[in-house]
Parts: structure tokens; C-alpha cells; sequence
């Protein structure tokens, strides 16, 4: 606990600049969308669906993510335009996700491994896109869940006296991260195969119900109320050819894995969304690169790594643990085809150019899979063990208090690049709120205040090509208009 409680510390300083951040991407679209939405019930339930219905940024209509669109929701409904208690969440949510690993390394490897692992993750430089951008804060909480009922699974593997109860916690954990984000479905189905193959049949009986129950809920929500999103399936399927996904599928996870170790902050173009150099996607990378300190640091640290892991020396076999990496693996290799067929395939090398936060839900099996392969790897040792294990663990430290500098430089950079639109809709925010009451309040704020720009991906279905809308524009269009305005904002030099 007291480990896992001072990297926690190590989290909030690194991070704790974030708050300052603001909308990014394609988040401006989901608030537009919503800027016209009113009252709890309209906001939090009303949007269940909402991938099916926006008419800002539409697409992925064949996505059923009701619990992910109530998390927002309440977020919208509790914050409006305040991003300060967005990314507070948002970093609870990190906290959660890095609490479930730390818990479930403890229980396959111990305190160390735990330490070590969990250090490594929550403080990486290509995580940060996923805990900053406050659109996907539910992909987090989905990662906590998974890890959660994967703890289930395993206790119930080690632990007879409670194995009814360990495998209903799996399952319990399995219903929110199902609705959370579809790539719980290949997962709960993973874990009913596993449930099966190791006898626990009630638990893989209520995993199929559970996909079932999602299957129909999504079904029926889309060809009952969303006939016209029924038609992207025959689009997305001809994206699925199988030679293109698995040497897709093959770089990316080499991408996650690699980046984890040598992504650097100036490898980083922080715009909209937080993206890498294109040079850095290819299958040379890193090793075709210019050599330079995080690169090294990144090789010192697979080799320590490979050195704490040697230490068991065959002690012990994998015993059980046989069934629960496969259950691992395959739920790694699902979810990458999941990002191929979704993203990749689709958009190229830009999909893995804005994806970053893709890694974050990738990179908590890797270390799982590491703390269940560490038994059986073995290498003969010529230094006395002790001062070997000081040594991987004091390389293994002394990265993560890198990227500690590294997560603080860039939360830093990006509080900066926010600060006069996170200012100007602030101000604005207030002086709305200032005046709702009052009849017939209407606004003009123009371009020309800093602040107020107008993004270019910010489009809405059914608008004439080339028509754009500026941050006031979108996210007040119940009060802003251009003609005859009761106030117009101006900003005097």
C-alpha cells in the first residue's frame, strides 16, 4: 500500500498541470452536440446513444457505448464548461485503472513487481493523451474494470475457499466495462471460454448472458431506432480482410510496446490531439532512429527488466497460470484487431499517428503477461543475485523518475498552449450564466477575440462545404447569433 500510495503522489505532481487543460479535438464536437441539450435526464440518459444521432462529427454509428455516454453525460451535466472537474476525473479515473493493476501484479508477482510495473505504466509519456484528453476518460475506467475482474479470476485460480465469490467479482466487474467500450464483449467472451475451460460453468453461463444481453440491447437500439446506422456494417466489414489486420495489427502492438520504452516529449506534436512524428510508426523505430538519452535509458530498462525477470531461474513452473496467459494474450491480440479494423485499416498511418490513447488499454495486459511469463524465463547469472536485482531495480527507478520529469514538462506545455481559449471560455461561461435569466439574451463574440477560435474539424452534418464554426459559435448556439445580438463582445487592445 505504501508503494502504490507514493507513486499515486508521483501521478498528482506529474499531472496535477493538467487541470489547467482544456477541450481538445474531437471533444469540441461531443460539446457542441450537447450544447443544446437541457436538464439531467436530457443529458446524462438522453445521450446513451449519442455516436448514433450527432449531427457534430458523426461516425462509428455501429459502436454501443451507453455507460461511456453516461459518464459524460455527468460530466456535461455537473461541470458544463468548468474542465478544471473534468480532468480531476479524468485523473481519479487514471488513479482507479493504475489501483486495479497495482493490485493484480501484486497478487501474480508482489510488492516489487507491482511497484516497479505500475510505476512504469502510469507514468509513461505515450499514456498521457489518455489520461489528459477528458473525451475518453471512460476508456480508463474501462481498463479498471478489466483489471478488476481479472484479479477476480485469478484469485478464484489460487484461492478454492472463495472461488464462487472471486468469479461472481469478475463478473460483476465484466457489466459496466461490456457497456463501457465494445471491446469488452471479445474480452467477456475470452473469460467465458476461460471460466468453461477450468469448469466454472455458472460463471461462463452469466459472461454469455452478458453478451447477450448486450448483443440485443445494441441490436435493437440500432435497426429499431437507427435503421441508416445499420448500413456502416457492410462498410466496416470490408475493411476486416485478414492479411492487411494481422501485419497491421503485428506493427501496432510493436508500436505500443516500443513507445512505452523510448517515446520521448519532443517525439510529441501536442495540436488538437496529442500525435507522434510520422517517422516514428515504421517497423524501424527505434533502433533506425538517431540515438539519443530516452532511447538509452529505454534499452537499459529492457535489459533490467529482462534481469528481474531471470532472477526466478525456473523456481516454479506456470502451474495454473497456463490458462490465465492465454486468456491474457488473446484478449491482447483482440483488442489490437479491434483498433486495426476500427481505426487503422480505415485511416492508415494517421490512425496510429492520433491514437495514442489506444496504448493505454493495450499496455495493462502487457504487464500483466509479463508478471505471468516472469517464472519461466530463465539465464544464468555470473553476479551475485542480490546485487543484480539492485542494480534492475535501480535502472527500472531511475526511468520512471525520468518520465515523472517527462509527464510534468508536457502537462506543463500543454497547460500553456490552453490558456487564452481555456480563458476566454471561462469568461465567457461566467458571463452567460450571468445574464440566462434575463429575456431575450443573445450574444455576438467575433473571431477576433483571443481565444475564440474556430476549429476546423468541428463540422455538423447537413452544412454547406466549408462552413465553420468558432468556439462560441459551437458551444452557445442557443445564445450566440449574428444577427441583431443583444450584446455584442468585443476585445479592446
Amino acid at each position: 500500500m505504501a508503494g502504490f500510495l507514493f507513486l499515486a503522489v508521483l501521478i498528482g505532481w506529474a499531472y496535477w498541470p493538467s487541470l489547467a487543460h482544456g477541450p481538445r479535438g474531437d471533444q469540441l464536437n461531443y460539446l457542441a452536440e450537447m450544447s443544446s441539450r437541457q436538464g439531467f435526464t436530457e443529458t446524462v440518459f438522453g445521450s446513451f446513444d449519442l455516436n448514433r444521432t450527432r449531427s457534430f462529427g458523426p461516425g462509428d454509428e455501429l459502436a454501443f457505448r451507453p455507460v461511456f455516454y453516461f459518464v459524460l453525460g455527468l460530466e456535461k451535466y455537473f461541470f458544463g464548461y468548468d474542465f478544471t472537474g473534468w480532468q480531476f476525473i479524468g485523473l481519479l479515473a487514471h488513479l482507479f485503472a493504475c489501483g486495479a493493476l497495482y493490485a493484480l501484479l501484486c497478487r501474480i508477482r508482489g510488492g516489487l513487481f507491482a511497484f516497479l510495473g505500475m510505476g512504469l505504466f502510469a507514468l509513461a509519456p505515450v499514456n498521457i493523451e489518455a489520461v489528459v484528453w477528458h473525451h475518453i476518460t471512460p476508456y480508463l475506467l474501462f481498463a479498471g474494470c478489466v483489471l478488476m475482474a481479472l484479479r477476480g479470476l485469478y484469485a478464484a485460480e489460487h484461492d478454492e475457499a472463495k472461488v464462487n465469490f472471486h468469479t461472481a467479482a469478475a463478473v460483476g466487474w465484466m457489466l459496466p466495462a461490456v457497456f463501457l467500450y465494445e471491446t469488452g464483449v471479445w474480452y467477456a467472451l475470452c473469460m467465458g471460454v476461460f471460466l468453461w475451460s477450468r469448469g466454472r460453468r455458472a460463471g461462463a453461463y452469466a459472461l454469455g448472458g452478458l453478451i447477450m444481453f448486450y448483443a440485443v440491447a445494441n441490436v435493437a437500439d440500432l435497426f429499431f431506432r437507427h435503421v441508416d446506422a445499420a448500413l456502416q456494417a457492410g462498410q466496416v466489414a470490408g475493411h476486416a480482410s485478414f492479411g492487411p489486420t494481422f501485419a497491421n495489427a503485428a506493427l501496432l502492438g510493436k508500436w505500443f510496446i516500443s513507445a512505452l520504452f523510448f517515446l520521448a516529449p519532443s517525439d510529441l506534436v501536442l495540436i488538437s490531439r496529442t500525435m507522434v512524428s510520422p517517422e516514428l510508426l515504421g517497423w524501424a523505430w527505434p533502433w533506425g532512429s538517431s540515438f539519443n538519452f530516452a532511447i538509452g535509458l529505454g534499452i537499459a530498462v529492457l535489459i533490467a527488466m529482462i534481469v528481474l525477470l531471470a532472477q526466478n531461474l525456473l523456481r516454479k513452473g506456470m502451474g495454473k497460470d497456463k490458462a490465465f496467459l492465454a486468456l491474457c494474450l488473446a484478449m491482447a491480440a483482440g483488442y489490437l484487431a479491434v483498433i486495426e479494423v476500427g481505426r487503422i485499416n480505415v485511416l492508415g498511418v494517421f490512425g496510429m499517428r492520433v491514437g495514442l490513447y489506444y496504448a493505454y488499454n493495450f499496455l495493462v495486459l502487457v504487464f500483466v503477461v509479463a508478471a505471468l511469463l516472469s517464472p519461466g524465463i530463465s539465464m544464468k547469472l555470473k553476479m551475485p543475485e542480490k546485487v543484480v536485482k539492485a542494480l534492475g531495480v535501480g535502472v527500472i527507478v531511475l526511468m520512471i523518475a525520468v518520465h515523472v520529469s517527462m509527464v510534468r514538462r508536457v502537462t506543463v506545455q500543454m497547460a500553456r498552449d490552453n490558456h487564452v481559449p481555456r480563458t476566454f471560455l471561462g469568461t465567457l461561461d461566467r458571463y452567460v450564466k450571468a445574464h440566462a435569466k434575463e429575456p431575450g439574451f443573445s450574444f455576438y463574440a467575433g473571431p477576433e477575440c483571443p481565444g475564440n477560435y474556430t476549429p476546423d474539424w468541428v463540422s455538423r452534418r447537413g452544412d454547406p462545404p466549408g462552413r465553420l464554426y468558432t468556439l462560441a459559435e459551437a458551444l452557445y448556439p442557443l445564445q450566440f447569433t449574428r444577427d441583431n445580438p443583444k450584446y455584442v463582445i468585443k476585445f479592446e487592445h
